[in-house]
């Protein structure tokens, strides 16, 4: 939370007698007025201090909840098209002469991908586009007509016909084109349509038709073209995704709800979380985890989940097609609970970054489908964690600690300087504030508060009645400097439940923070 305040001061001189002074006679005129001006303002809920995350529930059964992924894999790392789909390069066994429109060259092909033990029978491009590269050595243009049958959209096949221009002194001139191929199905199933992994195309080039003369084909002479596919994004693909084994050694994702708690501990009353395995592709997986940390970087601790069932493989279901074409999947989820480990010391560890280790086997008991897996592009493989905890808890001298800028400008000439603070709790928390003046680099330059406390909130039948709390701070020279030189503010609130009873807080509650700052300032004409 950064938090912004500019103060401009303006001052009007109201002069209340005739400026006409005259030459023999200067006289120094002085005053003194009092300023009052509002330095910052700060509002501190559950929502700042755990960041990025959500709450749910009743004041009386209020959680903390936040699901974050921890490994995904998605359907372009499963499925893909290799980049080269036809690729040909022929020299002239003979030398002679050809007519605008005669055939040069012909041939049909019947492309294999070779994608290991992948097979697939029927894919959809989403976005893409064919690149097309011809090398014409010839003086009169050529013509090159492309199809591949069983490429189709909107029931036509992809085709096309592109110019090559002729060459130009002696160079063979280099075409290269690109041609939009989204929308397009294909269907890999081949000539007989009972293979997988194939696509039929056909390529023809003549002499352009409306070449200006004949065209002298030396001995020897080369002839090039090949076709490929470029920045491809799958929307759909059926087949057999094959059988495979992989082991993630060791990986980590960094969390943020705890970043402001700088020093202390907190015991939750309870806490419950899952490993959420979610599936989105129609082929079967196992997963098994194979180890958890929760790494404390401010603290350097690090805690190993430990538990019975965390680590046993599980085996996850295939997805389902919904038959709605808007949302077509409906994605298989595996709960491993955590229940029965040691979750509680694990997250009041207050980790910043997990670490863990897995491993994934997808069709782990081969094609069982018959030919039927299915991804969408939308499709994946998301392991992630759901965490739930009740904002009861009791806390010993929690530190959270957030900065704020501020400016002051136009002051010179102040005779005193004085702080005033006041402070709302609704928290049934107790409170103590330390305010440090920060330079450029962040680094504290000056300590402005004294020991403090700030009550609890007074319990109610139904939430709390918040506690005002008020105190000045009159600064030394010395700290008044400091405050004009720099601009920034660190703000540390220690926390302790009043008599380390769990205490339940709720969604509204907060701590209001208002500071002032009064000045008195001298004027002189």
């Amino acid at each position: 939370m950064k938090k912004t305040t500019y103060f401009h001061l303006f001052f009007v001189l109201l002069l209340f007698f005739a400026i006409s002074f005259t030459a023999c006679k200067k006289e120094e005129r002085s005053w003194q007025s009092d300023y009052s001006i509002p330095l910052a303002e700060i509002s501190l809920g559950l929502t700042n201090i755990l960041s990025d995350s959500l709450f749910s529930g009743t004041d009386s059964n209020f959680k903390f909840v936040l699901s974050r992924s921890l490994f995904s894999i998605s359907a372009d790392s499963m499925i893909y098209l290799p980049d080269t789909i036809s690729s040909f390069m022929f020299a002239s066994i003979g030398s002679g002469e050809i007519s605008p429109g005669q055939t040069v060259f012909v041939k049909d092909d019947d492309v294999y991908f070779d994608l290991g033990d992948v097979k697939i029978t029927d894919l959809i491009i989403r976005n893409g586009k064919l690149n097309l590269y011809a090398v014409n050595p010839l003086t009169q243009p050529l013509l090159i007509s492309y199809k591949i049958p069983m490429a189709t959209k909107n029931a036509q096949s992809f085709e096309f016909s592109e110019k090559i221009p002729a060459s130009t002194s002696g160079e063979p001139y280099i075409h290269s084109m690109f041609i939009d191929v989204s929308g397009y199905s294909l269907n890999l199933k081949g000539e007989n349509q009972n293979q997988n992994n194939r696509l039929q195309t056909k390529v023809q080039i003549k002499l352009h038709p409306e070449a200006n003369s004949s065209a002298n084909v030396a001995m020897g002479q080369e002839f090039m073209y090949y076709t490929k596919f470029d920045e491809i994004e799958i929307e759909y693909a059926k087949g057999f995704f094959g059988t495979s084994q992989n082991t993630l050694d060791l990986d980590t994702t960094k969390l943020d709800f705890f970043n402001k708690i700088k020093e202390g501990s907190i015991d939750f009353e309870n806490i419950k979380m899952n490993i959420i395995v979610e599936n989105g592709f129609g082929a079967d997986f196992t997963f098994k985890l194979n180890s958890l940390q929760s790494i404390n970087n401010r603290t350097t601790q690090s805690i190993d989940l430990q538990g019975i069932d965390v680590f046993q493989s599980q085996n996850i279901s295939r997805a389902q097609a919904s038959g709605n074409s808007n949302n077509p999947i409906i994605s298989s989820i595996k709960e491993i609970s955590l229940d029965d480990s040691n979750i509680k010391e694990f997250i009041q560890n207050l980790p910043d970054e997990l670490a863990y280790s897995l491993q994934y086997a997808i069709n782990p008991f081969g094609n069982i489908s018959g030919g039927n897996d299915f991804a969408y592009f939308n499709s994946k493989l998301d392991v992630k964690i759901d965490l739930e905890i009740p904002m009861k808890f009791s806390i010993n001298n929690l530190n959270l600690v957030d900065t704020m800028a501020y400016k002051l400008e136009n002051l010179s000439g102040i005779e005193m300087c004085k702080l005033y603070f006041e402070i709302r709790n609704e928290f049934p928390l107790q409170f103590s504030l330390e305010m440090d003046i920060l330079n450029s680099l962040d680094n504290s330059v000056c300590k402005i508060l004294p020991e403090n406390i700030i009550y609890p909130a007074v319990p109610t039948s139904t939430s709390t009645h918040a506690v005002v709390s008020k105190f000045e701070v009159y600064l030394t020279s010395e700290e008044l400097d400091k405050l004009l030189e720099n601009e920034n503010l660190s703000l540390k609130a220690i926390v302790d439940t009043y008599s380390n009873e769990k205490v339940q807080v709720s969604e509204n509650q907060k701590l209001d923070i208002k500071i002032k700052a009064d000045f008195k300032i001298n004027f002189k004409l």
